[in-house]
């Protein structure tokens, strides 16, 4: 008797588990949490909509290969669905998650695609799971699904924690991510990667999210996978190494070290940036790739416009106050189109206001053709900005700009730096290249086309080394500036063309303008550049003498030259006596600590070293 009682109840428990909406024991509540043991477990989520604002924990691995069928996905049953519970992994995976966005009710145009439809409210949280070779394809008729492996969307206060996915298949789809569709409304990701190769075909790709915008934070998070967008529908696609498209977010303690490609807008770490958006203390190490395929004089094929970023692929011309700081991007960035856009660290920044890029560095060589075209070891354009800084930055990086005759138009309409190839409306500030620069027009050792759009965009405590070859309007610091520029100095070799009036050693061509015609305490090293003249060519009346000295290279290693002239040697300037080239302090010469502040602990090592 005793033993057709437990047959009776085994059955029981089994049957209830498969239909009954019973999981592997529980209550749904935050200490006492229904227990997931099973692919059936799992599944039966989807079928209980009262269970969704429920606490789940997982004591088991689960193959949802063992269901035999595709995985209907958890709080998918229509637009306005969503899971707003917690569910804790508990350190386990979930594999072979498989499923096409259309066959989800609500999975194109209003939906999201993933283990979970969409999680969403400040209560709602999924942690310490893993994602094991998931199969997902957005690909449906509108064109318009937001899909990923974990979740097709995080929204108002939601948080994924400590996820990740590995081993995975993403396709398609208008808003991809490795791990998650789209982050919205102070939706959150923390400590999650990826490891796998993402490919989507729409507005916005990423290796770990599609699409973040309003309030979103992703901290401590990164990818390795080769990420990818193969849409060529608009100027507006975009495609990044962790995030497709940031609006009005902020990304921090993140990096990316894939290989990123895409036909529009691509950045090692992010594509797009605007709105009020934060990039800090992140990096990117894989090489970026773009191209348009020039299809003769009878047209070019769509998109025109590239935008191609060692870290971020184009800053908005809605953002302003946001802040770029602490980041280094280290592969080369590869862009041909009809118009490109290309940098080390930023593809460009389009009529932003109030950005700060500082203490960021770019060591990748950017290689740019198409028929209008801006290439910077650092930044490839900065155009209409207003209050723009860029402070304590360097590119390292070797830069060409010369175009492909075989496959493109070639134009004498570019710009290309060692730091920036197009700057109008950025202060530039403590910053230094030391790449070759190659281009046609415009091509500076440091900056290609320099106009000091407002007051304070002066440039400042710069210096550029590379050997710099152009056509017309070349220079060893500037090619072309119209501004004020202070304590800096170049000593690359410069070679022009046939038009030596605007080839100099300091500045290709300078033009008289509405602000300050000044050009105060600058060097370069005549005998380096092999260029006997500090500017080709000056435009217009000047106010005063440009002050530009040239001096052999014994003299431009002397200290002695540049403190006659003022420089800051305390704060800003250091050189190896006889040795070296002056170069910029990362520190302030009393700032013994090394801590960034000079106080009381500096002046009592220095008193401990005195007495010593």
């Amino acid at each position: 008797m005793r033993n057709q009682i437990g047959i009776i109840l085994f059955v029981f428990v089994l049957v209830s588990s498969v239909f009954g909406g019973v999981y592997s024991g529980g209550a749904g509540e935050p200490n006492e949490p229904f227990i997931i043991a099973t692919a059936n477990d799992l599944q039966q989520i989807a079928y209980e909509p009262d269970d969704w604002d429920k606490c789940f924990k997982m004591v088991a691995d689960v193959n949802l290969a063992e269901l035999g069928r595709n995985f209907d996905i958890i709080a998918g049953v229509d637009r306005y669905s969503y899971f707003s519970g917690v569910f804790d992994g508990n350190g386990h995976t979930i594999s072979n998650f498989k499923c096409d966005a259309c066959d989800v009710t609500g999975g194109s145009r209003f939906g999201g695609v993933g283990v979970f439809y969409s999680i969403q409210g400040e209560t709602a949280e999924v942690k310490n799971l893993g994602i094991i070779n998931a199969d997902v394809n957005g690909l449906c008729d509108d064109g318009y699904t937001r899909i990923g492996t974990l979740a097709g969307s995080v929204v108002h206060g939601a948080k994924v924690t400590n996820c990740y996915a590995e081993n995975c298949k993403v396709k398609n789809g208008s808003e991809v991510g490795g791990l998650v569709g789209v982050l919205f409304d102070e939706g959150v990701l923390s400590n999650c990667y990826t490891t796998w190769d993402v490919m989507g075909n729409g507005w916005s790709v990423g290796g770990l999210v599609g699409e973040v915008y309003v309030d979103c934070i992703i901290e401590n998070c990164y990818t390795t996978c080769n990420v990818s967008n193969t849409s060529s529908n608009s100027d507006w696609d975009a495609v990044g190494g962790l995030v497709g498209r940031v609006e009005n977010g902020q990304i921090s303690n993140c990096y990316s070290t894939g290989v990123v490609s895409g036909n529009a807008i691509v950045g090692g770490l992010v594509g797009n940036l605007w709105g009020r958006s934060n990039i800090l203390d992140c990096y990117a190490t894989g090489d970026v790739n773009t191209c348009c395929k020039y299809e003769g004089w009878a047209g070019w094929q769509w998109p025109f416009e590239m935008k191609i970023g060692g870290l971020i692929g184009r800053i908005e011309e809605y953002s302003s106050y946001s802040e770029i700081i602490n980041c280094y991007a280290r592969g080369d960035v590869n862009c041909c189109g009809y118009e490109s856009y290309a940098g080390g660290l930023i593809g460009a920044i389009i009529d932003g206001s109030r950005i700060i890029v500082k203490d960021c560095s770019a060591a990748g060589d950017v290689n740019c053709c198409g028929y209008e075209s801006y290439a910077g070891g650092l930044i490839g354009a900065i155009t209409d900005g207003y209050e723009i800084v860029v402070k304590d930055c360097s590119a390292t990086g070797d830069i060409s700009l010369i175009g492909n005759s075989e496959d493109l138009p070639v134009t004498e309409e570019t710009y290309s730096g060692g730091l920036v190839g197009y700057n109008c409306g950025a202060e530039i500030k403590n910053s230094y290249a030391t790449g070759d620069v190659e281009g046609f027009d415009y091509v500076g050792g440091l900056v290609g086309w320099y106009a000091q759009a407002c007051r304070d965009c002066t440039i400042t405590n710069c210096y550029a080394m590379g050997d710099v070859n152009g056509v017309d309007y070349v220079g060893g610091f500037a090619g072309y500036a119209v501004g004020e520029i202070y304590d800096s100095y170049s000593s690359g070799e410069v070679n022009g063309g046939v038009d030596v009036n605007n080839v100099g050693g300091f500045v290709g061509l300078y033009e008289c303008g509405y602000h300050g015609e000044i050009i105060d305490d600058c060097f370069w090293d005549i005998e380096s550049s092999e260029m006997a003249i500090g500017v080709g060519f000056v435009d217009g009346e000047l106010s005063e003498p440009l002050d530009i000295q040239g001096k052999t290279t014994a003299e431009m290693k002397s200290g002695a030259t540049f403190i006659d002239a003022g420089w800051d040697f305390i704060n800003a300037w250091g050189i190896g006596e006889n040795q070296t080239y002056p170069y910029l302090r990362q520190y302030s010469a009393a700032d013994i600590s090394r801590d960034g502040v000079v106080n009381f602990a500096d002046f009592a090592i220095l008193a401990d070293r005195w007495l010593e």
